[in-house]
Order: structure tokens, then sequence, then C-alpha cells
């Protein structure tokens, strides 16, 4: 009867050869290595990805507070860090670890053995990770030299199913004016070297369309609300979508995934839900999006009955505001918050936001997830009629004539 190693991979004819196995130099020589293999996974952990507001030494320094490091490497975007005991792997795993305002990803350290090198990865980063800092410097650095790339959506939320595209947004360094700004000539005295977005297209397109190795089915949307070009990155086969009208995307995306780490129910409800949407069609191109979807799943949980997030500017009230076009964007992850006390289940989520939805009236109604409460459009016809915490939305220019 066939005998199979587990250390070493291999079958063997009978039980005598299994036991012959068992004394062999190769085999106690892997079972060697097996344990090694286990200690260093018990002592390691994985920093992915590493935030650009800190540098390499800071980030060392950071992780010498929760013990002493025995080795530590970096890689393109990421890290792995072996600690001398198991303490404060234990610690970095089981508890949300904030540096410069900035939640770290921190995972358990994943080794592979094959002819590769050994490295750590997990399923978001494996083989797929785009390379920011070479598109950003070698490719689009020679026309914007101070350009920025975030990587937004549900790629960032960790909301994305398999195959879902990658989006971009492109901060070019470098004032950005409207079509109907070119009719204001004080504007563009104001800003000699601003680019319209007409312009910025032109510039991209002509580098990607010879960059043949990094981009391929490059398909301009110009018309869009938020104007993108769609193309897929021939290094690692991923459809990217890239913008670069303002980074509203990026702001809401990194709101978004805050609120999923407040209680462990709300990732998967969405899911949940953004698949149910797919399914039966209810989502996707020229229907409800995706961003629109998860506001309405917010606001359910906002709601007294489950009360799983508070209203979203209780998030901004410690924090100095950053506008973007009158706007503010930042929050405070510290946000102190009160106790969640219920134990309802997913399914029991899920049955709530159906019936909750079910029953509420959308012709005269809005869901306002700012904070929290359900307003009537004619309060909006009314704007000076709005509770005053809502001032940046009266100021907008859109609600008055210039």
């Amino acid at each position: 009867m066939e005998k199979y190693c587990e250390v070493c991979s291999l079958e063997l004819h009978d039980e005598y050869a299994y036991k012959t196995h068992l004394t062999g130099k190769k085999h106690l020589k892997n079972v060697q290595h097996k344990e090694f293999e286990k200690r260093i996974l018990e002592l390691s952990i994985f920093v992915f990805p590493i935030p650009r507001s800190v540098t390499p030494q800071e980030l060392i320094q950071f992780f010498l507070q929760f013990g002493s490091i025995q080795t530590y490497k970096f890689g393109a975007n990421h890290l792995i860090i072996e600690f001398t005991s198991r303490e404060p792997v234990d610690y970095l795993l089981n508890n949300p670890v904030w540096i410069n305002k900035v939640k770290l990803n921190i995972k358990r350290r994943t080794l592979f053995n094959n002819t590769k090198k050994m490295s750590a990865c997990n399923s978001m980063e494996e083989s797929s990770v785009i390379d920011f800092d070479h598109i950003r410097n070698k490719i689009f650095g020679s026309i914007f030299p101070k350009c920025h790339t975030y990587r937004f959506g549900s790629t960032l939320t960790g909301l994305g199913f398999k195959g879902c595209d990658l989006d971009i947004y492109m901060d070019i360094g470098a004032p950005i004016i409207s079509v109907y700004d070119t009719e204001k000539p004080w504007k563009v005295t104001k800003f000699p070297n601003c680019w319209t977005m007409s312009k910025i297209f032109n510039k991209v397109k002509s580098i990607m369309y010879r960059m043949n190795n990094v981009f391929a089915d490059i398909r301009p949307i110009p018309q869009a609300k938020t104007p993108i070009i769609k193309f897929c990155h021939v290094p690692t086969k991923i459809s990217c979508d890239i913008s670069f009208k303002n980074g509203f995307g990026v702001y809401n995306s990194q709101l978004i995934k805050h609120c999923l780490s407040i209680d462990n129910r709300i990732k998967p409800l969405i899911i949940l839900i953004k698949y149910l949407a797919r399914q039966y069609e209810i989502s996707g191109c020229g229907k409800m999006s995706n961003y629109a979807l998860i506001i309405l799943i917010i606001f359910y949980l906002q709601q007294p009955n489950p009360g799983l997030l508070p209203p979203l500017m209780e998030f901004k009230k410690t924090c100095e505001p950053l506008l973007i076009n009158g706007w503010q964007v930042n929050f405070d992850e510290n946000t102190v918050l009160q106790k969640i006390n219920n134990n309802i289940s997913i399914q029991e989520l899920l049955q709530g936001f159906f019936e909750f939805y079910i029953n509420f009236d959308f012709k005269t109604n809005i869901v306002c997830p700012l904070d929290g409460i359900i307003h009537t459009k004619q309060e909006f016809e009314d704007i000076q009629s709005l509770p005053n915490y809502m001032t940046q939305y009266k100021e907008m220019p859109a609600h008055h004539s210039e």
C-alpha cells in the first residue's frame, strides 16, 4: 500500500520504504527546514503598502517600540519584519496600528518554496502590484514633474471582485481649468501654466500609444462626468481607469475603508449586497453605481437600528479642514466612537437593509450620510433652511448666480 510523506511531498511504494525514508538525511533536512519556516512565520509580519508620508528609517523606529527586531527587508512598496519573539507579532496582527494618522495594513508573512525567491504576499498583492513610482517618475514625470499617482476605489477598500478594474487618480501637480474657465481671461492670466482636460488627455494619450510594452487597449472617455482613460497595464494584465479631475475619489475611498474597520460585519455585508446587485443587474454601467450603493448601505447602518456607524460628520469635527473645491475631504481616523452593543447577524443586517429601503420614499426624501438623517427634497430646494453644519453645501457656487 502506497504511503505519502507530507513534508517531502513524496509518494512511497509501501510501509517499509516509508519508514526507511523517515530516517533518511533528505527527510530529516526537510523536517528541520519546515520547523525553521514555521518559526520564521511566527516571528514575522508583512506590511503593505508603505505609507508615502513615512521614511523607511521612521517606520523601523516605529516598529521597534513593539519589540526587538531580528531582521527587516524593504520591497518596492512593502516591508517584511522578523522580530525576536512572538509577542509583537501577535499584538500587531490583532490590533489596529496607526502611524502619522495612517492605518497600517499588517498581515502574517507567507513563504513560498520554489525556484523563485521566498517572498511575502497576500491575495491583493501577489503578482499584480503596479509600480506607481515607475509610472509617475519614468513615464509621466517628463510632462508632469510634480505629479503623484494614487490608487482608489474597490481595490483600495477591499470591496472589489476578481477581475475588477484598478482606479488610479493622477494629481498632475499643476492647476487645471475647465472649458468654461477658458472664457474668463483673468483665470488664464492668473494661471499661465495651467492645463485643460483636453490638453492633459492629448499628452497622456501620446505617451501611452508610444509605450505599447506598458499600455494596451487604450480607450479615452473625455466626455464622462469624471473624464478617464481606460487601458490595460501590460506587465500585470490589469485593466485600469486613470483620471485627473480631482482627488475626491481617493479621499472617499479612504473614508469607506475606515468605515469597514469599525465593525467586522460591515465589509461582508457590503460585498454580499454588491454581489446581489450585480447578479440582478441593478448596478453596473448605465445603472446604479457601486459608490451610490455603498452610500445607501452606510446610511442604513447609521440608523438607530442597527446603529453600526456614526454620522460621517463625526469624523470631521476634530481635524483642520482640507478643502477640495469647497468640500472638506479629510477626516480623523482616531475619532472616539461609542461602543457598539448589538449582536445582529449579517443575515439580519441584510434583511434589515432591504426592509429599510422597501419602505423608503425616494420621490420625496433624500439619504444624507453626513448626519445620518432622512431629509426631504423640499429642504434642499430652500437651502437656507438646512442645518448650520451644512454650511459648505450652502456656500457651493452652484447654488448662487455669478
